[in-house]
């Protein structure tokens, strides 16, 4: 139910974040939501700028996500408890 609640915000979270790769394992009940960064981590020269680019991408997913997230459990939890917003 969350994933499904992130997935009908896709476009606003893109916007805000870049095209991201949206997996949805329901079989095994799990999912993904991930963004590659084109570094060779093995080229020494690439290291510091692929931490800072995976540093400012995890703030950024923490923000972005975190305003949905709160939405989509807010109403996860109104709903399985019959809580009108």
């Amino acid at each position: 139910k969350i994933f499904q609640n992130l997935l009908e915000h896709q476009v606003e979270i893109e916007q805000k974040l870049g095209k991201l790769e949206w997996i949805n394992k329901e079989k095994n009940k799990s999912s993904k939501i991930r963004k590659t960064l084109n570094f060779d981590i093995t080229n020494p020269t690439q290291v510091k700028d692929a931490i800072l680019a995976h540093i400012k991408l995890a703030e950024g997913f923490k923000k972005v996500f975190s305003e949905y997230l709160e939405e989509g459990v807010q109403c996860i939890w109104s709903k399985k408890n019959n809580v009108l917003n």
